[in-house]
C-alpha cells in the first residue's frame, strides 16, 4: 500500500497530468421509453375492474365484443423498452362511445405501438473538474516521486463478448473461447434483438450452469433463473450485495430476479401459478412495475482463486448451459453476451526528462 498516493494529493491531478481531452459521441442506441401508467387512461365507469389491466382484451359494459382493430395484440407494457426494431409496447386504447339500446358502451382493447428515432439533440453538458494551480515545488515535488515509482490506482474495466449461440431451444450450450487475467465476475446478459443494448429480461430459464476451463463448475450445483433462493444468493454476491450492513438490491433489480410480475394468485384456492401471454380469468397479479433489470451474476473469487481465473498466454473455454421453459416464449435473435468485470491498475508516471506524465491502464495486479 505505500505505493499509493495520499487520497488528499488526488486533487493535483488535473493540473499535473496537464491538458486532458475527454471525447464524447452520441447516438440512440440505448434510449429507452417508459410508458405511462395505463391506469391513467381508463374511462370513468367503463366497466372494467383495474384488477384485470393485465389481460390480453378488455370487455366493456354488458360483455359487448371489442372492436376488431382494438383486439387481442399482448400484455400491457410496463417495462422500460428499448426503441427500435421490434421492441414493441403495448397501451390501452378507447374507441369512440357506442349506444346500443340506450345504453352508453366503452369498448376498450391493446394497441401495439412502434417507436424510432428521428433525431437526437444534446442540449447541454456539464463537467465539474476540480484543478489548483500548483506551486513549482510542489509540481517538482510531485514530478520527482513518480518518475521514481509510479502513482497506481486499483481498478476494475468491463470487457464485452459473445457466446455462440442464443438460448434457441430447451437444452441449449453456448460456448467462448478468449483468454482473461484477473476475471473477477461475470454478469450474463440476455438481449432479444440487436437494438436491447440496456434492458434485458429474465429469460426464466431451468439447470443453468457454466464451466470455466481448469476453475471448475459454477455454481456448484445448477440453479434456476426464477423462484430459486440460490439463484439470488449468486446475484447479490457477484454484486457485493450479499449480507451487507450498509446497502442491498434496489426494488428493480428485486422485481427483474423474482419475476414477481409472472406470478398470479388463484382467487378461490389461493394456488400460485405461472402466467404468461394468456388469460387469466379470475386471477389477480401481485406485483406491477418495471422488470428491464435482469442480470445473471457469477463471481469467480474463491480460495485458490482470490484474484479470480487468469490465462492471459491460453484461451479459456467458457461453456454456458441451460433449458427453456414454456413461461418465456420470446425469440432471442441474439447470442448470450458476458460481461468480465477484471481487475486491473491505473498506472500513471513520469518519464524521465519530461514533464508529461503517462497513464496506462494495465493488468498489473495491486494485491
Amino acid at each position: 500500500m505505500n505505493q499509493f498516493l495520499l487520497l488528499a494529493n488526488i486533487k493535483y491531478l488535473p493540473s499535473f497530468c496537464g491538458r486532458w481531452e475527454l471525447k464524447l459521441y452520441f447516438n440512440g442506441n440505448n434510449i429507452v421509453v417508459l410508458p405511462v401508467d395505463p391506469n391513467a387512461g381508463f374511462l370513468p365507469n367503463s366497466g372494467v375492474p383495474t384488477t384485470f389491466i393485465n389481460r390480453r382484451t378488455y370487455d366493456c359494459e354488458d360483455d359487448i365484443v371489442i372492436d376488431p382493430v382494438n383486439q387481442d395484440y399482448g400484455d400491457i407494457t410496463r417495462n422500460f423498452t428499448q426503441i427500435g426494431r421490434n421492441n414493441t409496447f403495448s397501451m390501452v386504447i378507447a374507441s369512440a362511445m357506442k349506444t346500443v339500446e340506450q345504453v352508453n358502451q366503452f369498448c376498450l382493447g391493446v394497441s401495439e405501438m412502434y417507436m424510432t428515432l428521428q433525431n437526437c439533440k444534446v442540449q447541454e453538458i456539464k463537467m465539474n473538474v476540480a484543478s489548483f494551480l500548483l506551486r513549482s515545488d510542489i509540481y517538482l515535488a510531485l514530478k520527482a516521486k513518480y518518475t521514481a515509482k509510479p502513482w497506481i490506482i486499483p481498478a476494475n474495466v468491463l470487457q464485452y463478448s459473445r457466446f455462440s449461440g442464443a438460448p434457441h431451444v430447451n437444452h441449449f450450450q453456448c460456448t467462448l473461447s478468449q483468454s482473461v487475467e484477473n476475471l473477477d465476475t461475470v454478469f450474463i446478459l440476455f438481449p432479444k434483438t440487436p437494438e436491447q443494448h440496456t434492458c434485458f429480461f429474465n429469460p426464466m430459464l431451468t439447470d443453468v450452469k457454466m464451466n470455466v476451463g481448469d476453475f471448475g463448475m459454477v455454481p456448484s450445483t445448477s440453479v434456476n433463473t426464477f423462484n430459486d433462493p440460490r439463484f439470488e444468493s449468486m446475484v447479490l454476491d457477484a454484486l457485493n450485495l450479499a449480507n451487507s450492513p450498509i446497502t442491498s438490491m434496489n426494488k428493480d433489480l428485486a422485481r427483474a430476479l423474482h419475476c414477481w410480475h409472472n406470478y398470479v394468485q388463484n382467487a378461490t384456492n389461493d394456488q400460485v401459478d405461472y402466467y404468461t401471454d394468456q388469460e387469466a380469468e379470475g386471477k389477480e397479479w401481485l406485483e406491477k412495475g418495471d422488470t428491464s433489470n435482469f442480470i445473471l451474476g457469477i463471481s469467480l473469487s474463491r480460495e485458490g482463486y482470490q484474484n479470480g481465473v487468469s490465462s492471459p498466454n491460453t484461451n479459456v473455454n467458457f461453456i454456458f448451459y441451460g433449458n427453456r421453459t414454456t413461461y418465456d416464449n420470446s425469440n432471442y435473435e441474439v447470442a448470450i453476451t458476458m460481461e468480465q468485470l477484471i481487475d486491473c491498475a491505473l498506472i500513471i508516471q513520469v518519464v524521465p526528462n519530461s514533464d508529461i506524465p503517462i497513464v496506462k491502464l494495465t493488468s498489473k495486479s495491486v494485491c
